[in-house]
């Protein structure tokens, strides 16, 4: 008896053994094919080793999903840039581990060429031109700049506009540089679509009146706000908000309007201002003389205007500043993960558990029949 209960446990174990590889290859071993924005095809074995990143949303966004040590190259801006986000990439860049002396503009693009050339390098660098990946949010007149990356044999270079239609391209391009990096969808860019769908669910359920809003920055000398293209624009929209400056006749993302026209037709709109404005006294005391002290100006975190991972955040934001009974609290998390690496693994688990249980009710079953024939 004790010898039969001993096969039978050696066969659950390798049964539980043969379920997990098999999980375990599952999630590693498929392979991964994705889009980038404009629309080419990528497809890879495994996930990537190392990344290049250009673009502050783009490098903000894998740090986002935890794959900080994957960067070998970022943009000069991603290492200037003054949110604690990036204060880990500073560390490495200290330390040597990534090189950040370029950008894509005139002044960086020979800096940036020499350092992803170098990282490269089999014999400077750890960044395979064959399997590894460039991720790059730029606009089309300074794509040009990297160029050289096919030249060089770059096999891999993923683009983005830094334009967008709609906050689902945000929300997509998340979960496209996710997989990329690590396979599979992360519970940090998982966030991001979570937040969506629970505005959109709330304010379907509640139909509360849409609130007014628009975006602000200062350039170029003058107040200019969002337009039909700008990232901001779409943040506001998928927080339920009804942007008051969109002119579809205008192409360019921030255009200039009569402030005071825009206070008379709108008086309550809500004013979501840029870093820029909310830190400056004057802009903020410009824009009370006009909207009264009574306006609601919410401030924007820079991050969050970018195609970037952290513009959940701004969204989440911006919902609880136009509909404050029905959002409020901490950003929600996603509802769950999509690894099923730990339910394969809790499934065999069981069924190995059922086995043993129907087995030693049958040996016990035996035991007794047997125990009868004997008497």
């Amino acid at each position: 008896m004790v010898r039969k209960i001993q096969t039978v446990f050696i066969v659950a174990v390798m049964i539980l053994g043969t379920v997990s590889v098999v999980a375990l290859s599952n999630e590693s071993d498929a392979a991964i094919t994705v889009k980038d924005g404009e629309g080419t095809s990528f497809t890879f074995s495994s996930p990537a080793d190392k990344v290049m990143t250009i673009g502050v949303g783009m490098t903000a966004t894998v740090i986002g999903i935890g794959c900080l040590d994957k960067i070998v190259v970022c943009d000069s801006y991603s290492k200037t840039n003054a949110d604690p986000l990036f204060d880990n990439l500073r560390n490495y860049v200290d330390e040597g581990k990534i090189a950040a002396g370029g950008n894509i503009y005139s002044s960086g693009k020979q800096q940036l060429m020499i350092d992803m050339i170098s990282s490269s390098d089999p014999d400077t660098g750890s960044f395979d031109k064959d399997k590894d990946v460039v991720l790059a949010v730029v606009s089309p007149s300074y794509k040009a700049n990297l160029s050289f990356l096919e030249e060089k044999g770059f096999k891999n270079v993923m683009y983005w506009d830094s334009s967008v239609g709609s906050y689902e391209d945000i929300i997509e391009f998340v979960e496209t540089v996710s997989m990329v990096c690590k396979g599979k969808v992360d519970s940090n860019a998982g966030q991001m679509r979570a937040v969506s769908e629970m505005i959109s669910s709330t304010l379907a359920k509640e139909k509360p009146k849409t609130a007014e809003a628009f975006y602000i920055t200062y350039s170029g000398g003058g107040y200019k706000v969002g337009n039909t293209s700008s990232l901001t624009t779409v943040m506001i929209e998928a927080a339920g908000g009804n942007v008051i400056t969109k002119d579809p006749s205008k192409s360019q993302s921030t255009i200039e309007v009569s402030l005071p026209i825009l206070k008379q037709d709108h008086p309550d709109a809500v004013i979501f201002a840029d870093s820029q404005i909310a830190s400056s006294p004057e802009h903020l005391k410009y824009l009370r003389d006009i909207f009264s002290d009574d306006a609601k100006i919410v401030a924007l975190e820079n991050i969050w205007n970018n195609f970037s991972i952290e513009s959940a955040k701004g969204v989440w934001t911006m919902a609880s500043a136009l509909y404050p009974d029905l959002f409020n609290g901490d950003v929600p998390e996603a509802g769950g993960s999509d690894d099923n690496t730990l339910l394969y693994v809790a499934a065999s688990i069981v069924a190995v558990v059922i086995i043993l249980a129907v087995a030693f009710l049958f040996m016990r079953s035996s035991k007794h029949t047997s125990k009868r024939k004997n008497e």
